[in-house]
């Protein structure tokens, strides 16, 4: 089984819409905080995912995704691994995008 790397969008608007409640709950669940990782999860957070529209937003492996993601179907979204969607992700600092995925 691969291990899943999880990034939970901490751009503005999805602080605004909870991510800290969503990174919360995937912190008590698995017991990790942001930076660490398990046999089965390394979690963390990202920048800007630029999918504003759909906050809170969680990246799964560079190209799936969690659009509005809520604390009370968040684990198991991520053990489904989201939706494959190519994407990028901006810093919101410097303005880099990085392309993640074609």
């Amino acid at each position: 089984m691969k291990k899943k790397d999880v990034r939970v969008c901490s751009g503005r608007s999805c602080k605004a819409f909870g991510a800290e409640r969503i990174m919360n709950k995937i912190e008590k669940e698995t017991g990790l905080q942001p930076g660490e990782e398990n046999d089965t999860l390394h979690l963390d957070y990202c920048g800007c995912l630029g999918y504003c529209q759909t906050s809170p937003n969680i990246l799964i492996n560079n190209d799936h995704y969690i659009f509005d993601a809520e604390e009370e179907t968040v684990m198991q979204e991520i053990d489904a691994g989201g939706v494959h969607h190519p994407g990028v992700e901006i810093n919101i600092d410097s303005g880099d995008t990085i392309f993640l995925s074609e």
